[in-house]
């Protein structure tokens, strides 16, 4: 039940949203779309019953053989909605967005067969096109253009010779924009290639050479999108300041370029997460923090419902945490809640990070508050680092000897499992230092533990590390390791 489509829906629409579509399914003579709406609009942020719902919308209690009239009703409210929803994305795009305006003006004169505006509009809507990096679209207005005049519909072509002419101008610069886009496309899936193995690195399954398509293999057309993908994908194939300087470079193709919009914006964002997080593998936080501040406070205005909205706020929070600033890191969690973005797969990192900071600030009541109760919902890659804070959260509140068992039983489960090395090493590190702890006070501290304390100072500092959402924990340590020795 809380899967169901229109169910999922109700749950992401905002007061707005909301307003728009009750103002619709009231014009509907069927009443019991909108009766239904209500019932789940009103029941959103609670558990979802189907007994209870089912009562109220058709005044009887439920039974197993009338469940198909509820099913009959959520499937044409989802139908309803999806329509509403629709209707709405396209409202915004066109108020919004310039290119999507005049592609649509063209798009409707070409279904009604409006020739003489559509030849009128034809030039501009190709240069906006372009304008935008949009060499895909630009090839389908061509095309449609084309086929305009070869069916006789462009009265500006009348003699034979002026329509040869035509065909060879327009051929010619199809052809353009195909190069232009195939540049764009090989160039992106390179991108993308790499990122998936950026993913095997965490599991320790890195590919060391892969083989990508580019200016030897294929003819590239350079232009401000196809260097930002080539940029991008250098920067993702070397490691330290050399990465961050092709990230950089990648940035600077989409700033340079005269037009901005929307899809951009998030290109030159992506570009700043990269940045970011290239910066705090090199250990430079204070770096990094400045380029992923920037992207908060200049470009995340100018993007909403975009996926790097949820990726930036990640970066950023773990850069706060690196530079211990933990009671900032707080209020900008708290900012996240507030503005109630919908996050998904950050969610989970959230609630780690906010726990962290709490432990950090020594705030045991709300530190014991914010642990989940039951770690059996939460994906596994999440609940490692719940467990590894459920291990400090023992050894603030003075229970070593749980936090060893904590520590030792982590480090087990994950020596078994396929996690990723960098968690692993993280663990061993913890695993290590809560052992001595428990040997161990800030005022009696023996020569050799003091010793084996150092070198675990020097793995904390000399470690290499690809997946950032470990950096915090390590800097955490580091400061209880200095603060006991």
């Amino acid at each position: 039940m809380q899967k169901n489509p229109a169910i999922v829906i109700i749950r992401k629409i905002t007061k707005k949203q909301a307003e728009y579509i009750k103002s619709n399914l009231e014009k509907d003579s069927r009443t019991t779309s909108i009766k239904l709406f209500n019932i789940l609009y009103a029941l959103r942020i609670k558990d979802v019953d189907k007994k209870k719902i089912f009562k109220k919308l058709f005044g009887y209690d439920y039974l197993e053989d009338k469940d198909y009239l509820l099913r009959n009703e959520l499937r044409l409210l989802r139908q309803k909605l999806d329509d509403c929803l629709i209707n709405l994305a396209l409202e915004d795009e066109l108020k919004n967005n310039h290119f999507f305006r005049c592609k649509q003006r063209l798009f409707a004169y070409k279904h009604f067969g409006i020739d003489e505006l559509f030849e009128e509009e034809y030039e501009n809507t190709i240069k906006c096109a372009e304008d935008n990096l949009a060499f895909e679209d630009a090839i389908s207005f061509q095309r449609w253009t084309m086929d305009k005049a070869y069916h006789h519909k462009l009265n500006s072509l009348i003699t034979y010779e002026e329509r040869a002419i035509f065909f060879k101008k327009l051929t010619e610069e199809c052809t353009e924009s195909l190069k232009k886009y195939n540049a764009s496309i090989v160039r992106i899936n390179n991108c993308f290639a790499l990122i998936s193995n950026h993913y095997k690195g965490l599991l320790g399954k890195a590919e060391n050479n892969i083989t990508l398509n580019d200016k030897e293999t294929i003819e590239i057309e350079d232009h401000p999108q196809s260097l930002y993908y080539y940029f991008r994908s250098k920067g993702l194939a070397t490691s330290g300041l050399e990465r961050v300087n092709y990230f950089i470079k990648s940035l600077e193709q989409i700033k340079n370029h005269p037009f901005k919009n929307n899809y951009l914006n998030e290109l030159a964002l992506n570009s700043i997460i990269n940045i970011g997080r290239s910066l705090q593998q090199s250990r430079d936080f204070e770096g990094a923090l400045d380029y992923l501040s920037k992207g908060v406070d200049e470009y995340l205005p100018l993007l909403t419902n975009y996926p790097s909205t949820e990726k930036l706020y990640a970066n950023y929070i773990v850069a706060l945490l690196n530079t211990y600033q933990y009671d900032k890191a707080l209020i900008a969690l708290d900012s996240i809640e507030d503005k109630k973005h919908g996050f998904n797969y950050t969610n989970h990192w959230f609630t780690i990070y906010r726990i962290l900071c709490l432990a950090a600030l020594d705030k045991q009541k709300e530190f014991n508050s914010s642990m989940p109760v039951n770690f059996n919902n939460i994906p596994p890659q999440h609940r490692l680092y719940l467990r590894l804070l459920q291990g400090i959260g023992f050894y603030l509140f003075n229970n070593i000897e749980d936090a060893n068992r904590e520590m030792y039983n982590l480090h087990k489960s994950i020596k078994n499992k396929e996690h990723g090395t960098d968690i692993f090493r993280v663990v061993d590190i913890y695993q290590s230092a809560f052992k001595l702890f428990a040997k161990s006070t800030k005022e009696n501290l023996l020569t050799k533990e003091k010793i084996i304390l150092d070198h675990l100072m020097l793995q904390i500092e000399k470690i290499s590390i690809l997946d950032i959402n470990t950096m915090p924990f390590l800097l955490w340590l580091k400061r209880e390791i200095i603060e006991n020795g």
